[in-house]
This record gives structure tokens, sequence and C-alpha cells, in this order.
């Protein structure tokens, strides 16, 4: 069986055609997706898994010629397809910074939502005459002692060698399956999603809509959604909580009218972010229940969060949009 790999042009048109001539006469053995993915994440971790099933190409449309950055999309596609990139490898710079909307505050009152800065950062790193980027890389050895470490760096079939004085481990993160959490029915409406699907969501300025075209009025956050929990990951994330805060302020400064809902075990703001988390408390659209979310129904055709309000003790029900 003939499996074409093809070198990636700068020409969509032209790709379209080298690709449609390539595959003439031979088994296809190329994976065809049209439905409309909703975040970058999505897009590249399908591919990743056709890939890793024995695919040899992608056909791909609206997901990416249909995206705010096509180039983009389609220059990190060609790179795990061609040189056998993982998700996080294909990537640009900026990392998952890069997918946020607005950052917490980092100066006093600490009370307003910062942009990332991370486009005027990318640009500053690039533009910089002593810093050296490698993209697409793997860190295939390191030798040497504190001060003069060698390391070789392999990008597709190049290995470059770098002497460097110190070494900064920045290990990264992924986020938990959600699918392993069944209760919380993942999966089974495209209303039901992660924080992280949210960040890109809100940073593309797309519109938070139900599936009937209405504006997205009423919004659950829940907390510890497989942290703290024997049958997932016994730790806590530390990060949930700030990030269902800042988010549930997105969507209120966005939609005056909207109502975000967090159920959490515990809340957690460290130092200085107690007065941001005061900040949210006191709007009057963020609700907050400390609470244990048992299920989420989407029997009838409408998302609704069950929890046991573990102060009160009561058994809650909450209709919501998202």
């Amino acid at each position: 069986m003939v499996r074409p790999k093809l070198p990636f042009s700068a020409s969509l048109a032209i790709l379209a055609i080298m690709f449609a001539s390539a595959c003439t006469g031979v088994e296809d053995n190329v994976p065809r997706r049209g439905a409309k993915m909703d975040t970058d994440e999505d897009i590249f971790r399908m591919v990743e898994d056709a890939l890793k099933a024995g695919a040899a190409g992608l056909s791909i449309g609206r997901n990416a010629f249909q995206h705010k950055d096509p180039t983009r999309v389609i220059g990190a596609l060609s790179k795990m397809v061609h040189e056998g990139c993982s998700v996080e490898q294909a990537k640009e710079l900026g990392g998952w910074a890069k997918k946020m909307h607005a950052q917490y505050p980092k100066k006093q009152p600490f009370v307003e939502l910062m942009p990332t800065g991370i486009p005027e950062l990318e640009k500053e790193v690039q533009n910089h005459k002593k810093i050296n980027i490698f993209t697409s890389a793997e860190v295939e050895k390191i030798s040497g002692q504190p001060g003069l470490f060698e390391v070789s760096i392999k990008q597709a079939d190049k290995v470059s060698e770098v002497k460097v004085g110190s070494i900064v481990l920045a290990t990264g993160w992924k986020p938990y399956d959600p699918a392993k959490l069944t209760e919380l029915n993942v999966g089974k409406t495209p209303h039901i999603i992660t924080n992280v699907q949210m960040e890109e969501k809100l940073s593309s300025g797309e519109p938070l809509v139900t599936s009937d075209g209405k504006p997205v009025r009423k919004i659950a956050f829940i907390q510890c959604a497989g942290s703290r929990d024997e049958n997932h990951l016994p730790y806590c994330s530390s990060v949930c909580c700030m990030i269902s805060l800042k988010q549930a302020l997105y969507c209120r400064e966005l939609d005056p009218d909207s109502q975000a809902f967090i159920f959490y075990k515990d809340l957690r703001t460290p130092g200085q972010y107690e007065d941001f988390y005061k900040r949210v408390q006191e709007d009057e659209g963020t609700f907050l229940t400390k609470s244990e979310v048992k299920s989420i129904d989407t029997s009838n055709g409408v998302i609704v969060v069950e929890a046991t309000d573990t102060l009160l003790g009561d058994d809650i029900k909450v209709k919501v949009d998202l």
C-alpha cells in the first residue's frame, strides 16, 4: 500500500491539487472529517488520534479554511502529518497561555482582569538578537555539568548542539480527560465543555449561543471535576478555582444579563487573589455554592446540574445553558 506524504506548500490551492494527484490510483488512507470542531485543541487531538490509528494524511476543510488564523492551523497540522510532531510540538510559541482571553490581576488592587501580553512577548522574543528559538523540537540528550551543559536538540531530521550554562525545565501540563467523568455527561451535548474549551471560545470572540442560536444566559462552573477524587486524581490542581472565577467574570462582563453558577468543594484563592475572589463574590449575577455535584442531566434536551449543598444539606437542581 502506498501512503503519500506531501511537503507543505505555501499555496493552499497547490497543496490541494498535489494531494489529489498523489492519491489517484492508490489505496486511500486519508481521514476526512467534515464536522465543525469547537476548539483548536479538538482539531489537533482528532488528527493526532487518526495518525496514531494508521492514517497517512488528512483532508480537512472548514476547520482550517474558516479558522481565524488558517495559516497557523495548517502549518501545525502539516508538522503533525509530515514530521511526526505531537500536538504540543506542532504548536507555536505561547503554549497554553496563548489560548487565554485574559489573565488574573497581577497588580493592585487585584480586582481587574489583565491582558495576557503573550502576542507582545512573542514578538519581543522572536526579535531578540540573543534568543534562539527551536519550535517543533525535542531535547534528545543533555550532558555536562552546571555552568557547562551540552544539549542536543532535534528538529525533524536536523540535530543542533547547543552549549548553555543552565537549564530551565518547563514540563507543561495537559487537561484531564473529561470523558472519564461519566456522571458529567461530557460529549452528550456540545454545551458541556471544559474550561480550556471555554477559554478558547472567549479568546476567539466566538459568541456563546445555545443550539437554537439564542444567547447563553445561564452558565455553570463545576469545580474539582476529577480532582480530589480517589477514582480519578487525588490532588487539587490549584488553578481551577481562579480559572472559574475569571471566566465567570468574563461572561458577566460580556453579557450583564447572564448568570454564573459556581459549584465548589472549597475555593482556593491564595494571597492577594482573595481580593479578586471577593470582587466576583459580590457580583449580583454570580452565585457560589459549596456543594458536591452528583450528575448533569441532559435527558430532556436541557442541561440540569444536580448537586447537594454541603452547608445546608439540601439537594438542588439548576437548569443552565452551558
